[in-house]
């Protein structure tokens, strides 16, 4: 069973610390367009194709700018003000459904990225989802730059918005960036109580394993870092599977 508790809200921080909000939007996703927002979050989703991400990023983040001034958390006084505060989270979820769909192991993605990162020629599926996703992610940015944010991607858990998405072929899309544990699961919620969903023919944690994973999470994160405005990725990783000290001391 996966277990994930709901929670609602966002980060808070002191009026003196630079972060207040972190609004979310989700852009590898496969569903028709909508918005759904819950607390101080933003998910947003749009039809995503190889040939449509970079038009999925930058209408992603050009609507999140745009909401970013117009939340009214900063009168509550536990938010910076938007005009202070120039930050928004700009992140992805259903990688593992987007790659099933292109018939792309996470390994090749992990090496088509590293190649995409230094610079050579990638020209096979993983190759041109990769310059797809790095392509989108410089122009994102650069409607970011546009509105003055200082920081505007992140990666962190969208349990709760994945399982209300749905990729193209109608299988729930997968939580951020990682491959998940099984293909079916049961969602263990406080709210919702237990919920089995589906994702598909994808890839799983156990298929693709701990090293292809990091390659692709590092490989992502360095696309994002590039941009100087992200946030950060919460990790998501599975600690029944991995042993993480010798992982880490292994990768680092």
């Amino acid at each position: 069973m996966e277990s994930n508790q709901e929670t609602s809200g966002s980060t808070k921080s002191s009026t003196t610390e630079k972060g207040s909000v972190s609004m979310e939007t989700y852009a590898l996703k496969y569903t028709c367009p909508h918005v759904g927002l819950a607390c101080y979050s933003m998910s947003i989703s749009v039809p995503v194709q190889s040939t449509t991400l970079q038009k999925a990023f930058v209408s992603g983040m050009s609507e999140l700018c745009d909401l970013h001034g117009r939340t009214g958390v900063g009168e509550s006084g536990e938010y910076l003000a938007p005009e202070i505060d120039k930050q928004v989270g700009l992140g992805v979820l259903g990688l593992a459904n987007f790659l099933r769909q292109y018939n792309i192991s996470y390994e090749d993605f992990g090496e088509a990225l590293r190649r995409v990162n230094q610079g050579f020629s990638a020209n096979d599926a993983a190759g041109i989802a990769a310059w797809a996703l790095n392509n989108a992610i410089f122009e994102a940015s650069q409607i970011a730059r546009q509105h003055n944010m200082v920081r505007a991607f992140a990666i962190a858990p969208t349990a709760s918005c994945s399982y209300r998405s749905k990729d193209l072929d109608g299988y729930t899309c997968t939580p951020e960036i990682a491959p998940p544990i099984a293909r079916t699961v049961d969602r263990d919620s406080g709210e919702f109580g237990v919920e089995r969903v589906e994702y598909g023919d994808v890839e799983i944690a156990s298929e693709v394993g701990w090293d292809a994973y990091k390659r692709v999470a590092d490989e992502i994160i360095t696309m994002l870092d590039r941009t100087g405005l992200l946030h950060g990725y919460s990790f998501n990783s599975w600690s029944d599977v991995v042993t993480y000290d010798e992982a880490l001391s292994k990768s680092g």
